[in-house]
């Protein structure tokens, strides 16, 4: 199994382990906005859900990512700005 800064984007790091360090007992679970690396070299956009687990004493034991990935959606997005940077620059003329 890889470890998550292992896929992270360089960018996507710092944040993570941010996020990760800010886990306890009494707040479980967070949610983050990043980017993976895949295998191919290719970038992903995502939103992680991590929860951790933590043993009685309160020690760290584990942590879960779920990802789901939205880059159809970022791209989707993307476009649409273009879309909309050219007609203004077309209504402006």
């Amino acid at each position: 199994m890889q470890d998550v800064l292992e896929i992270a984007h360089p960018e996507s790091i710092g944040p993570t382990q941010q996020l990760i360090s800010t886990l306890h007992a009494q707040a479980p679970s967070g949610t983050l906005e990043k980017l993976y690396v895949r295998g191919d070299g290719t970038v992903l956009h995502a939103r992680s859900s991590v929860s951790a687990r933590f043993d009685d004493s309160g020690q760290l034991e584990s942590v879960t990512a779920f990802i789901v990935n939205e880059s159809g959606q970022v791209s989707a997005l993307q476009k649409a700005e273009q879309a909309e940077d050219r007609l203004k620059d077309a209504l402006s003329i």
